[in-house]
């Protein structure tokens, strides 16, 4: 099972995040929200460690490719490659 992983930043360095399963029929994982990338950070490579960063695919929003700072971060955390 895959797992689909979308960060909405927001005003003030807070951010949302979006996980849920792909295929024929997704369900919402989980729903959370930071304030700060160090908080964020350790999520992400939690959710990677237990979910699999190989089974993880990121969903580059303009919103995220512009915010360079954030999607290192993703990057770096979840071992991909930032757009």
């Amino acid at each position: 099972m895959g797992f689909e992983l979308m960060i909405h930043p927001e005003e003030s360095r807070a951010f949302t995040a979006l996980l849920w399963t792909t295929g024929a029929d997704p369900r919402m994982v989980e729903v959370r929200r930071f304030v700060g990338e160090p908080e964020l950070g350790a999520w992400l490579k939690d959710v990677a460690g237990r979910y699999g960063s190989q089974d993880l695919c990121v969903r580059w929003t303009d919103k995220l490719k512009r915010d360079r700072t954030l999607a290192r971060l993703v990057a770096e955390c979840l071992d991909t490659a930032a757009p």
